[in-house]
């Protein structure tokens, strides 16, 4: 959460600002602000999106050649110009993404030194503490590193300083990556804010520290001593980032692009190594959140049923605060989109802590936690712009499908014929996507009546259960209605008390022992007034089975319900366009958590 770019290049700085700013709006957009040195320094603040931030600058423009800038996702304090970044004091400028836990301690005791503040952020502190140490003697990089030392909680800023042509970035659990390209040197939260600037990148590490100069990055490690890093060539281009071509969101571009997603993540995991301490675990714990969560909901039962192996799926943010008991023969499974989600990341602490060795399901190869785990196991959905995930759900689902089917073909646990059959059924995935597509007109019609009501109950068993989950979280996210799932087996055990007339009730089923009693499921709630909607399979349902019905191309049962999970995506999509919601940034969200 949060975005941050800083550059130095000789050049004027203030439209690249906000230029990077635009491509890591994804990471909050309650409101933006950069400064810029030049003679003076330049402070630009403004509430809402980085559109904002642009129009006040054709009115104030600022000039400089060295400058940071911020679109923020707020934790402490509300939206507003007063806490918008950068934050400024006694020269000092700084951006700041994470969350410092003691700040309310350091506050009063900056407070009693004499030091005003002017925000009600967490942020504010950082440029005090900096201060002090450049007080004290300290040059930039010793002030920042010591401000560093006196925080604690998971953070990354950037700080420079009137009359010094140089920035300095520190990390701690949020990332940060460099970039250097022969206009200049920068520093960001995600290297998408780089891409057509520079040639190379590199990552920040934990309690690392860089500084920036136009023609320099310096790195230094915890006790301020040089480091070497290897710089990786960059190879993405500007159009592959920003186009959208006909499409009026990216969210709905990414829907689109689910079957390419598919086919390259198959092809890059088909020859992938999979140690021992992979094929050979007792037990399994999968631990994610949102989306990627039900995601590991919707794979539990594949490695179950396919490997053998028992599955414990957690709350990633749930996970540390609990004794990781059968540590032993387990195998830690974390999954997230970004590599960057701060619960994630905590749980992989405790699971390194307990010894467990961990693979990760993970898109970003560079992230973190991509270069955290033992074993990565990498989707490759490619860049997903819309904060609501889409491609990389479904590619995080396939991909488990892929470890579980060769954890079972190398333990021998399948026959030849599944084992074939499996692997036909992941790749007509790609296949199946267009066939649901084709269904849009239909599945628009059935969310434009959705999108008049106030709540939805979605309903699912199984496998189901996991795409009801993550249909509903997709409605809530891009709607802003109430949506809540629930396993249909606990209809009558208190959900069904919510049943009114005109409530809609979203049901997916696939053709297997359990459709029976999911229709009679819809019949309880039909007899109290509900508008039922089934999402099923051709052949299996029929214009009696709801009120509504989409009727999709038949599946196996493992991969079933990962196809009606894209007519869940169509279904959200279409409600919150027909509430004339911002769909690509959903208000209060951010694309990558990184804070807990």
């Amino acid at each position: 959460m949060c975005g941050i770019i800083g550059g130095v290049n000789g050049n004027d700085m203030a439209q690249s600002l906000v230029d990077g700013l635009r491509r890591l709006e994804y990471r909050g957009y309650d409101s933006a602000g950069l400064a810029v040195m030049g003679d003076e320094m330049a402070l630009r603040k403004a509430t809402g999106p980085v559109d904002a931030l642009a129009l006040l600058l054709r009115e104030q423009p600022a000039a400089g050649s060295i400058g940071i800038a911020h679109t923020r996702w707020a934790t402490h304090g509300k939206p507003s110009r007063r806490n918008a970044h950068p934050h400024v004091f006694d020269r000092v400028a700084v951006v700041h993404n994470g969350i410092i836990e003691n700040h309310a301690t350091l506050r009063a005791e900056l407070a009693a030194e004499g030091d005003g503040f002017l925000s009600d952020t967490d942020s504010e502190v950082i440029p005090h503490l900096i201060a002090k140490g450049l007080r004290q003697g300290l040059t930039l990089p010793q002030a920042c590193s010591a401000a560093a030392d006196r925080m604690t909680g998971r953070f990354a800023f950037v700080a420079m300083m009137h009359g010094v042509p140089a920035l300095v970035a520190v990390q701690r659990g949020c990332a940060l990556v460099l970039g250097k390209g022969p206009h200049g040197a920068w520093v960001a939260s995600d290297d998408v804010a780089l891409v057509g600037r520079v040639r190379h990148t590199a990552s920040l590490e934990d309690d690392e520290m860089a500084v920036v100069t136009r023609r320099r990055v310096e790195l230094f490690d915890a006790k301020g001593d040089p480091i070497e890093r290897t710089w990786i060539q960059t190879v993405e281009t500007e159009d592959e980032v920003d186009a959208m071509g006909a499409y009026a969101t990216h969210t709905r571009r990414e829907i689109d692009q689910q079957p390419a997603a598919i086919r390259r993540t198959l092809t890059g995991l088909a020859n992938r190594d999979l140690p021992d301490s992979a094929v050979g675990a007792r037990r399994i714990l999968i631990a994610a959140c949102g989306s990627s969560y039900y995601a590991g909901l919707l794979a539990r039962p594949w490695f179950e049923r396919l490997a053998g192996i028992k599955v414990d799926v957690e709350i990633a943010s749930e996970l540390p605060n609990r004794p990781l008991l059968d540590a032993e023969g387990t195998l830690g499974l974390l999954i997230s989109q970004s590599g960057e989600t701060a619960d994630t990341l905590a749980a992989l602490e405790a699971m390194k802590a307990a010894a467990m060795p961990t693979i990760g399901i993970v898109n970003v190869a560079k992230s973190k936690l991509a270069r955290s785990v033992d074993i990565l196991w990498p989707t490759d959905a490619g860049r997903e712009i819309g904060v609501a995930a889409t491609k990389t759900f479904t590619t995080q689902a396939l991909a488990m499908m892929a470890l579980a089917h060769r954890i079972a073909t190398t333990k021998g646990t399948v026959d030849l014929p599944l084992e074939e059959s499996l692997r036909g059924e992941m790749a007509a995935m790609a296949d199946l996507v267009p066939q649901v597509l084709a269904l849009e007109t239909r599945i628009a019609d059935i969310a434009h009546l959705v999108a008049g009501r106030q709540s939805a109950l979605f309903l699912g068993r199984g496998g189901d259960f996991a795409a009801a989950a993550e249909g509903a979280l997709k409605f809530k996210e891009l709607t802003y209605l109430h949506a809540e799932a629930y396993a249909a087996g606990e209809l009558n055990h208190g959900p069904i008390a919510v049943i009114e007339d005109g409530l809609p009730v979203i049901a997916c089923a696939g053709g297997d022992t359990r459709m029976a009693k999911t229709l009679s499921n819809l019949e309880e709630v039909r007899a109290r007034g509900a508008v039922t909607i089934l999402i099923g399979e051709d052949g299996q349902v029929d214009a009696t089975s709801a009120d509504h019905v989409i009727a999709l191309p038949k599946a196996s049962p493992y991969l079933g319900p990962l196809v009606r999970v894209i007519a869940l995506q169509l279904l959200a999509y279409h409600a919150a366009v027909a509430l004339g919601r911002n769909v690509d940034r959903p208000r209060n969200l951010a694309k990558s958590v990184t804070v807990e």
